[in-house]
């Protein structure tokens, strides 16, 4: 099936997004640097090393598709 470039589909056209005010707002910080403490600074450095290496994993598993999919492709 083709179709022009430039036609879109139904379901393209009626995917549509409504964001709320409340959602544009800034977001309430409650964090370690609102309360300024040691024990809270030391967990988000914690937390920011785990999110750092799950990144890392997701980029990865990304390569890894990526390579294989580029090997579908050339049989």
């Amino acid at each position: 099936m083709t179709r022009l470039a430039g036609a879109y589909s139904a379901a393209e056209s009626a995917a549509t997004v409504q964001i709320s005010a409340e959602a544009r707002g800034p977001a309430s910080v409650q964090d370690s640097e609102s309360n300024a403490t040691l024990e809270g600074a030391l967990v988000d450095t914690r937390i920011a090393k785990y999110q750092f290496i799950a990144n890392l994993r997701v980029l990865q598993t990304g390569d890894e598709m990526a390579g294989e999919l580029a090997k579908l492709g050339r049989k």
